[in-house]
């Protein structure tokens, strides 16, 4: 368990948990610049998986939340 600072210290970087809640929170925050020149679109059909939203992207593809129409159950979806 890491401990956090206490409210209104500003002396320290955020962590990266507190990075991660805020991505959370706001999903879109890091990828508005580069949801145009995405892959796959919200409501995509690939196989049998339903494309929901991208996660992330970096060096090796692109990674999405996508519902597993079979399972019924969410997954998540790396495109290399």
């Amino acid at each position: 368990m890491t401990r956090k600072p206490p409210p209104g210290d500003q002396t320290q970087a955020e962590s990266w948990e507190d990075a991660a809640e805020a991505q959370v929170a706001n999903p879109t925050m890091i990828l508005d610049d580069t949801l145009e020149d995405c892959l796959f679109a919200e409501g995509d059909a690939v196989d049998h998986f339903q494309v929901i939203r991208l996660l992330g992207r970096g060096g090796m593809g692109e990674v999405y939340l996508a519902r597993d129409t079979t399972l019924r159950r969410k997954v998540a979806l790396k495109v290399i």
